[in-house]
């Protein structure tokens, strides 16, 4: 398996990496492991609604990038004290997990998978992933915590909102725990890990995963009440009542509305 690290700390330029290589044969041929790190971002599934998933307003004033990947899965918050991990080929999921799970062993913490495919420490989670797959091709990745401040994700990631019908896919929240607070640097990983430096890369798809058509407009439908009115939603425009839907041609005409 060959090991690429990407110097790009953006993370619609690390999610544009990962799509080339699952696309291009050679690489997914190979069995491919992409390490990349990211500037803070939300970065949620293909399915899942912004609106509910995560404190969207402050995290906007706070400068943390909104992000809606290609495979499905919930919600996470990312930034530098994350390593990313994207397994690009025919793996194994098992073989992935292994993977990491051995080189954690390595620093004598000892972590095993649950049934919803996290990694879990004494009981916490420290990741989780997610899947894509096409006709020729597959990808698991998933983040984890080393150096992140577990606060970070109690202050921008909600738990999931009871009080809305959605056809979204909500996520699951669990007490989370950074690999610091065993003694882990996540120096120390990265220099373990030594793979071929590469470049995040731009192109149309990255231009995709940064439009607000995809981040917000991909919402699927869904219903809140908003000041005693019953508010109906779809791909991030209000549709009823009519008299709150003021950017009829635009999307995200939500935003001005607090959930």
């Amino acid at each position: 398996m060959q090991i690429l690290v990407s110097l790009s700390l953006n993370p619609y330029e690390n999610l544009a990496l990962e799509d080339r290589y699952l696309r291009d044969p050679k690489y997914f041929r190979k069995k491919t492991l992409l390490v990349w790190r990211s500037r803070p971002a939300i970065v949620m599934g293909r399915f899942q609604n912004p609106w509910m998933e995560c404190a969207l307003e402050k995290a906007i004033n706070d400068g943390v990038l909104i992000v809606r990947r290609q495979s499905g899965g919930g919600t996470v918050f990312i930034d530098e004290g994350n390593i990313n991990f994207s397994f690009i080929g025919t793996h194994k999921k098992a073989d992935n997990f292994e993977f990491v799970t051995k080189m954690l062993t390595r620093y004598s913490i000892k972590s095993l998978v649950n049934e919803r495919n996290d990694i879990i420490v004494d009981g916490k989670k420290i990741s989780g992933s997610a899947f894509k797959k096409t006709k020729d091709s597959e990808m698991h990745h998933f983040s984890l915590l080393v150096e992140t401040d577990p606060q970070k994700l109690s202050d921008y990631l909600y738990i999931p909102n009871k009080t809305y019908t959605s056809r979204s896919i909500a996520s699951t929240r669990s007490e989370t725990l950074s690999l610091s607070e065993r003694g882990l640097d996540i120096e120390i990983l990265l220099e373990e890990l030594n793979g071929e430096p590469v470049k995040g890369v731009q192109g149309e798809f990255y231009e995709k995963m940064m439009s607000p058509e995809w981040i917000f407009g991909e919402t699927p439908k869904f219903e809140f009440t908003h000041q005693g009115k019953l508010i109906k939603s779809h791909k991030g425009k209000i549709l009823e009542p009519v008299e709150l839907n003021l950017y009829e041609n635009q999307i995200w005409n939500l935003e001005t509305i607090k959930l």
